[in-house]
C-alpha cells in the first residue's frame, strides 16, 4: 500500500480525497470513513487521517458509533433468546452475541448474563442488511471464562464512564496517559471499548470516583497538564471521602 503523499497520515482530509493505491498482497483492515473503490482506498468523511499497523481510518468528530470488523467494545444486555444476547453497543441497531461466544464455553457450561450486564466483546461481523455480531472468543489464548482470567467477557461491578469515541481511540493508541499516569498512585482495572465507553473497577469509592472524573477532564488536556493534576490530586488524598475527591477533581 502506497501513501498518494507523503503527509497523507496525521492530516485533515474531505470526502473523495484519494489516499493510498493498493498493491497485490496488501492486508488492509479499512475503519471508519474510508471506502475501497478500485485500486484506491478514498475518504467518504472528513476528518484525521490515521494509520496503525494495517488499519487505516478517518477520525471525525462523530457521536454515533459505526461498528467496524476488530473493534474492541463495551456493550450492554438489553434482551436474551434462546441463542443470542442482544447487547447494546451505543451503534445504529443492538448487536447480536451468541451464547457461546465465550471461551471454554458449552451448553452445560456457560455465563449467564442478564438484561443491564456489561460485557467486553470484539466485533467479528458487520453487515449493512444485518446486526452487527460480537464475540468474546480470542484466537490463540487458553484460558476459560471461568477462571477469569479472559481478555474479553463479563464486566461485573466497576463504573461505566461514557466519553468521546476519540478519546477512547487515543488512550487504545496510548496518546493519553490517564491510565498509564493513575497505575503509578493506585491499583484498578479498566477496559476500554471503541464506542465511546470505558469501564473502570477499583477496591476504593473513592478511586472510582477520582478514575471517572479524570477520564470527562483529559479530552480537553494535554498530558503534561493531566500528569500534573493526577500527582496534585494524589498527594492530597488520604482518608477523604468520595465528595472531597469530587470536589478536588472538579477544582472546588
Amino acid at each position: 500500500m502506497k501513501p498518494l503523499a507523503a503527509s497523507w497520515v496525521d492530516v485533515f482530509v474531505f470526502p473523495g480525497d484519494k489516499l493510498f493505491k493498493l498493491e497485490d498482497g496488501d492486508n488492509i483492515r479499512i475503519g471508519q470513513g474510508v471506502f475501497k473503490k478500485g485500486e484506491y482506498l478514498v475518504a467518504v468523511k472528513p476528518g484525521y487521517l490515521h494509520k496503525d499497523g494495517n488499519k487505516v481510518w478517518v477520525e471525525t468528530a462523530q457521536k454515533r458509533y459505526i461498528p467496524c470488523v476488530g473493534d474492541v467494545v463495551i456493550g450492554v444486555i438489553v434482551e436474551r433468546s434462546s441463542e443470542f444476547y442482544q447487547v447494546d453497543i451505543g451503534g445504529f441497531s443492538t448487536a447480536l452475541l451468541p451464547l457461546l461466544a465465550f471461551e471454554g464455553a458449552t451448553k452445560r457450561n456457560r455465563p449467564h448474563l442478564t438484561v443491564g450486564s456489561c460485557v467486553y466483546a470484539r466485533v467479528v461481523s458487520t453487515d449493512r442488511d444485518s446486526e452487527p455480531q460480537l464475540s468474546c472468543l480470542l484466537p490463540g489464548t487458553q484460558h476459560s471464562w471461568v477462571t477469569g482470567e479472559t481478555i474479553f467477557g463479563e464486566l461485573n461491578q466497576g463504573n461505566l464512564v461514557h466519553c468521546s469515541i476519540s478519546l477512547c481511540r487515543n488512550i487504545l493508541l496510548g496518546k493519553n496517559s490517564v491510565f498509564t499516569e493513575l497505575g503509578k498512585y493506585i491499583a484498578f482495572e479498566q477496559a476500554t471499548g471503541m464506542n465511546g465507553r470505558i469501564w473502570v473497577r477499583s477496591q476504593s469509592a473513592g478511586h472510582i470516583v477520582l478514575l471517572s472524573n479524570l477520564l470527562v477532564c483529559s479530552e480537553n488536556m494535554t498530558n503534561e497538564q493531566l500528569n500534573a493534576m493526577i500527582r496534585n490530586l494524589v498527594s492530597k488524598m488520604t482518608a477523604t471521602t468520595p465528595t472531597a475527591i469530587d470536589e478536588a477533581t472538579n477544582g472546588r
